[in-house]
């Protein structure tokens, strides 16, 4: 399953010195999610490099934020040597 396979590439990659950053504000409409979802900026940082994300959740049970899926609009930069 896809689901299962970001989420072990995701604590695979946390494990390994990932850092995400979550903007707070200002929350804001995403294109893909529904009317009860909003999206949050970030940003990831790895040896990699470090690019921009937004994280989009949605209400759940319980008027509960839950991730619904992180929207990466492309590569990463380099990092610097």
């Amino acid at each position: 399953m896809i689901r299962d396979k970001y989420v072990s590439d995701l604590k695979a990659a946390f494990a390994n010195g990932l850092v995400v950053a979550v903007r707070p504000r200002p929350l804001g409409p995403t294109p893909f999610g529904g009317q009860d979802s909003v999206g949050a900026g970030s940003t990831w940082k790895d040896a990699s490099g470090t690019r921009e994300a937004t994280i989009v959740m949605r209400r759940g049970a319980n008027d509960r934020w839950e991730w619904e899926y992180t929207q990466d609009p492309g590569p990463r930069a380099t990092a610097p040597p």
